[in-house]
């Protein structure tokens, strides 16, 4: 069921995600590319966005609208470089790189930990710092507001 709370949160978790990429794309080795890094993250925080925020969202207070924000931002880096390690992954596979379907599946963890390396930079980690306690604070006062 569409509510308030749930559009803000996909909307204000779909800026966080092209601000990020944005960040991002500063720290980005060359050998990575960045055709599709805006789209796929801006799409799955968008989506996460939606999807996570709901019920819980009314329960508690702000503290909890935070820490439900905190968790949206978890829940959307998480699928964010699941997408982009497995992309990789099958990139590398479709040159003949592995061995077998085991080293392609160990290498996607590999890719995963490299780009959540890109996110402790300070500019990218601020911009998720923030954009998750905005995600918090101004969806539980849209759904105050109108929900």
């Amino acid at each position: 069921m569409p509510t308030s709370a749930k559009l803000v949160a996909a909307l204000i978790m779909a800026i966080t995600g092209f601000l990020t990429a944005d960040a991002v794309r500063a720290h980005l080795p060359e050998a990575m590319p960045a055709k599709q890094l805006a789209i796929w993250s801006v799409v799955i925080p968008l989506i996460c966005g939606w999807r996570v925020t709901g019920r819980v969202i009314r329960r508690g207070g702000y503290v909890h609208a935070i820490n439900q924000g905190y968790y949206i931002l978890a829940v959307s880096i998480f699928f964010t470089i699941f997408a982009f390690s497995a992309a990789d992954m099958i990139k590398r596979s479709t040159r003949k790189l592995y061995d077998g379907p085991t080293d392609a599946i160990v290498s996607m963890f590999g890719i995963a930990i490299e780009m959540g390396r890109l996110l402790i930079f300070p500019g990218p980690l601020m911009t998720l710092l923030v954009g998750g306690l905005l995600c918090g604070l101004i969806s539980k006062w849209a759904d105050r507001k109108w929900g």
